[in-house]
């Protein structure tokens, strides 16, 4: 992911106006430019991308443009092939600052008002990408953390889900994780 170089100019990185992913051949090669991203008002600079598990695309948050003024921050999670086509718009999911698809492409993990969730995700493509409600919602949603957290990521490819709250670091295997979160809906 590049920018502009305004940190080069002395400037901070959410000044950023402008992201573009770009693509370096491990054996060497000029840089291959592959789409812009949208700058969005989250926490994490620059924009996050990762890879699919075949290696063959890349996944990104994309903000949705609000209806009215009004509207709360909604996010796409999109894939693209690696020449930039094909765009997919996977979920839609409410404010969020970290959104990680788990390795095997089965499973997001995001962070959104400071607490920690995991949806699956849909195996199918639609018109309109289902959305991901906090509570309720067209996907299925598990909220795993009980006071808060951020820096979620995935461990033990794609088992075990790690976050961050202050000095404590969680790490959940993911059936746990499920487990855990379907007894805090019983309560």
């Amino acid at each position: 992911v590049r920018g502009s170089g305004l940190e080069f100019r002395g400037h901070q990185p959410e000044e950023e106006e402008y992201f573009e992913v770009d693509l370096l051949d491990a054996a060497g090669g000029d840089l291959r430019p592959v789409f812009p991203i949208k700058v969005s008002n989250a926490l994490r600079y620059p924009p996050q991308v990762f890879w699919n598990a075949d290696g063959t695309r890349l996944f990104y948050r994309d903000p949705v443009e609000a209806k009215k003024p009004t509207d709360d921050p909604k996010y796409d999670l999109v894939s693209v092939r690696l020449d930039g086509t094909d765009r997919r718009h996977l979920v839609r999911l409410p404010a969020v600052d970290d959104i990680v698809p788990s390795p095997d492409d089965e499973w997001v993990v995001f962070t959104s008002r400071d607490n920690v969730y995991v949806a699956a995700l849909p195996g199918i493509l639609m018109k309109e990408p289902p959305e991901v409600g906090l509570k309720e919602g067209a996907v299925p949603v598990y909220r795993l953390s009980d006071d808060a957290g951020g820096y979620v990521r995935w461990a033990d490819r794609g088992k075990t889900i790690t976050w961050a709250l202050g000095n404590t670091f969680y790490r959940l295997p993911l059936q746990g994780a499920i487990d855990f979160a379907r007894e805090q809906r019983r309560k």
